[in-house]
Formats: C-alpha cells, sequence, structure tokens
C-alpha cells in the first residue's frame, strides 16, 4: 500500500517516482556535494574521506541480514501471513484478510532489542579498533588531529544510525514506498547543506562527519512519524504479543544473509581497505571516486525493481508467477539499459566535466574505468536474481558469496602487494571470482524458476514497457 491505510501492500505509479527522485539524493548526495568536496578537500583527505564511507557501510552489514529478514517479515505481517518459518512459506497456512497486528507487535520488539546490543557493540569497535586504524592511515598527514576528530563524530553517527536501522524494516516492510522515499530526501537535504555549508566555511572533513550525524537524528525523527500515522500505535497497544517466538525464526535465514551480504562486501567495497595499504592515497581517491560513481549507478539501474520488492514478497505469498515474472522481466530491462546508458556517458565525458569544476581528484584512466563498469555491470545483472530469490524467504547463495568474498579479500592484496598489479589487481580478483559462479548461477536459476530463458526475459520485460508507455500517451491524449 502507498500509505493511507492498513490494507494489504499495493506499489502506485507515485511510488516509483518517489522511489527514483529518493534515490537521487540518497545516493546522489555524495555525487550532488563531489563539486565542493573535489574543490575543498585534496585527494589524501578524499581518499581518508572513502575509506570513512566504507567503514559505516561494513557497519551497516553487521546486523547480519536481519534488516533485510526484518522488512520481508514486517510485510509477512502486513499481508496477513498466520505463520512464520525458519525456511520458505507455508502454502496450507491461512493468510488473514488484515494485518496481523500481534505478529508484528513481536517482530518490532524483537528489532529494539537486537538493534539495541548491537549498536552499542559497534561504538565500542569503531572508536577504540577504528581510531588505531585511522590513526595509522593517516599519521603522515598534517591535519591527522582533525581526521581523528571528524573519526569520532562519525563514529557516533553511524553508532546511532544502526540502531535505528529498524524503522528502514518497518516503513518498507508496510509498503509506505511513498514515505519512505520522502525521508530519505528530507535526510539527504539535510547532510547535502550542512555538508556544502561547513566545507565552504573551511571545516573540512570535520563539517561531513557533522552532517552525517545531524541527517542521522533528523531521519529518526521522522520516521517515527511516519510509520506510526493513521492510529497503527493504537492498534498495536491494543494487541497482545504473538504466540511464536519471533527472533529465533528471524534469525535462522537472517543470519545466512547477514554472513553473505558481509561476504558480498568485498565484491564492491571491501576492497578499498587493501587499496589503503598497497597503493598511495591519492590512487585510493581516484579508486574510491570511481567506485562511488559507479555504485551509485548500479543503485539507481536497480530501483525498479528495489520498488517492488514488497510486492514480490506478496505475490511470493500468493504464489502469482505471472506477475513475478513480469515485473522482473522489466526490472532487468531498465537495469540494463540504465547502466550501458550512464557507463558511456562516464568513459566518455567523465574526466573532462570533472575538468570543467576544477576538480583536485580525477576518475581512474580510460581502461581500468571500463573494466570496472564491465565487472559491476556482470554484477548487478545477478544481484537481481539474488534478491528474488530472498523473497522466497530463502538463501540459496550463502557458501558460494562466502567462498567468493574469502577468494577476493586473499587474492586482491596477493596481486597488489606480491605482483604489484597496482589497480587492476583489485579488479581482476573481483571480476575473475565473480565469473566463476555468480555471474551466471543465479541468473540461470531465476529464469529456470519463471520459465523463461534470460533472453525472453528482455523481450518480455520490453514489450510489457512498451505497452505500459502506450496505455500512458492513450490517457494522455
Amino acid at each position: 500500500m502507498s500509505g493511507n491505510n492498513h490494507n494489504k501492500i499495493i506499489i502506485t505509479k507515485a511510488d516509483i517516482i518517489w522511489s527514483y527522485v529518493a534515490q537521487f539524493f540518497n545516493m546522489g548526495a555524495g555525487i550532488i556535494i563531489l563539486p565542493v568536496i573535489l574543490k575543498t578537500l585534496p585527494q589524501d583527505v578524499l581518499g581518508i574521506w572513502y575509506i570513512f564511507l566504507t567503514i559505516g557501510t561494513f557497519v551497516a552489514l553487521l546486523d547480519f541480514g536481519f534488516q533485510s529478514a526484518f522488512t520481508r517479515n514486517v510485510a509477512y505481517a502486513f499481508g496477513g501471513a498466520t505463520t512464520l518459518l525458519k525456511e520458505g512459506i507455508d502454502p496450507s497456512a491461512p493468510v488473514m484478510d488484515r494485518p496481523n497486528y500481534a505478529l508484528l507487535k513481536s517482530i518490532i520488539k524483537g528489532m529494539k532489542l537486537f538493534y539495541g546490543a548491537a549498536s552499542l557493540v559497534i561504538l565500542g569497535l569503531l572508536t577504540v579498533l577504528g581510531s588505531i586504524y585511522i590513526l595509522h592511515i593517516s599519521s603522515s598527514l598534517n591535519n591527522s588531529d582533525d581526521i581523528l576528530t571528524a573519526w569520532f563524530i562519525y563514529s557516533v553517527a553511524v553508532s546511532i544510525e544502526f540502531f535505528y536501522l529498524y524503522y528502514n524494516s518497518l516503513l518498507l516492510g508496510r509498503g509506505l514506498i511513498k514515505e519512505n522515499n520522502i525521508l530519505i530526501i528530507i535526510t539527504k537535504s539535510v547532510y547535502i547543506a550542512v555538508t556544502v555549508i561547513g566545507l565552504m566555511c573551511g571545516y573540512g572533513i570535520i563539517s561531513v562527519s557533522i552532517a552525517t550525524c545531524l541527517s542521522v537524528i533528523v531521519n529518526r525523527i521522522f520516521a517515527h512519524r511516519f510509520f506510526f500515522k493513521n492510529g497503527l500505535k493504537t492498534l498495536l497497544r491494543e494487541s497482545s504479543y504473538y504466540s511464536q517466538n519471533i527472533l529465533p525464526i528471524i534469525r535462522y535465514n537472517a543470519s545466512k544473509v547477514g554472513l553473505a551480504e558481509l561476504a558480498i562486501f568485498f565484491t564492491t567495497r571491501g576492497n578499498i581497505f587493501f587499496a589503503s595499504l598497497f597503493l598511495p592515497l591519492s590512487v585510493v581517491g581516484q579508486y574510491g571516486l570511481t567506485m562511488q560513481l559507479i555504485l551509485f549507478i548500479s543503485r539507481i539501474s536497480q530501483l525498479y525493481f528495489q520498488t517492488h520488492m514488497p510486492l514480490f514478497t506478496q505475490f511470493q505469498i500468493e504464489n502469482r508467477k505471472n506477475d513475478i515474472r513480469k515485473i522482473f522481466s522489466e526490472s532487468v530491462f531498465i537495469m540494463t539499459f540504465t547502466y550501458l546508458s550512464a557507463a558511456l556517458i562516464i568513459v566518455l565525458f567523465g574526466n573532462r566535466i570533472l575538468e570543467l569544476i576544477h576538480s583536485q581528484t580525477y576518475f581512474l584512466p580510460t581502461l581500468p574505468l571500463v573494466l570496472l563498469f564491465v565487472v559491476y555491470y556482470l554484477d548487478v545483472n545477478h544481484v537481481l536474481p539474488l534478491l528474488l530469490l530472498t523473497t522466497k524467504n530463502r538463501i540459496p547463495y550463502l557458501y558460494a558469496s562466502l567462498f567468493s568474498g574469502f577468494s577476493i579479500a586473499l587474492l586482491s592484496p596477493l596481486f597488489m602487494g606480491v605482483f604489484h598489479w597496482g589497480i587492476y589487481g583489485i579488479i581482476l580478483a573481483t571480476g575473475m571470482v565473480q565469473l566463476v559462479y555468480h555471474n551466471w548461477k543465479w541468473p540461470l536459476v531465476v529464469s529456470r524458476d519463471l520459465g523463461v530463458s534470460y533472453l525472453q526475459i528482455y523481450k518480455i520485460g520490453y514489450n510489457s514497457l512498451l505497452q505500459k508507455c502506450r496505455n500512458i500517451s492513450g490517457q494522455s491524449a
């Protein structure tokens, strides 16, 4: 549902539009502030900031899959599910014609307990072990004291943000797509405004950390208001807790997702840790800037699919395979068109654009830039099938992801430190490992599950989107 009642989930055109606008702010916040950052932060300090961001991303993975598991189970509760299984969906279980508020109340209680304990542990780790690492890599810089101050502020912000991750699960699981996206826009607007003002006033990397902290606080205030609107808090207060013990059920698959995502982390951002040990910070800055843009393009290209995730979950409960096939096909076509178009523009004109804004940092040279785009296109092409499989409450890719993550973590420093392949070592380590299994396995599994080849998926997606465009044109006329 779009958010104005307690009925089952419906994804509207407005939800999709809001998703694109919000993700422009969400991932685009880093892009929007780039001109100011590139003009005010030297290459080595920019490299440090990308390490900050990478650690923040890593911390988000320490929920060990609970966020996606909570989101899925909140969606089940709002979809009227009466039984939760550790794995899979019980087709014989009755489905209520309204949300299961008792189940929802128990899920919320479990989320608060988990995230409360975990956030305290994370704060301790960041302020102790994290500080040692930041001191080590920044010791040669003149402004190491400012960097350490920025790190302490950032550590507090990341810990608070981790605690309130459960609100993301609540909003998305309830199907409040528009509200969640408005929340993103508000939060990132605060982040952008504070960052730009701080940088322009000369506060450097500290201003970006302060912006992160303030945006987290604003996020919490509005998230609470959005989720509990329309009397939901009263409905939950009047409901008893569910008879099932929720956390052990959710933990079963959440731990699998968490370990898999931790491994997947090393295929996207984890390599920047190794880069900081073997490459100059100036090159780390180039790599971080390039990866920031590639990950932004990847997220935007997946957005149509991500918007429909709660709907996929509900369709799995109702066994509506034709609807799943149609929307998934549309998602794959949009993903490919968006990603490849953006990649072509960046390869041809990216550094020229940076020259116009007098950037102190540029993208990687053409060959490694093209190789990175190819590697991460293959990555995003298998991520959509992986995400679709999780809506069945099954995590079949755990051990393969662990093996891949371990292999990349082993090969990256080997290629850079022993073979001295520089930035190519990172790219080849990731690309080679992913080609062995993930890049082909999961598209094949999903195409078999949907009963169509991947070529047919592209055709179905193209024809379905074309028909939607014709319908819109007809309505406009």
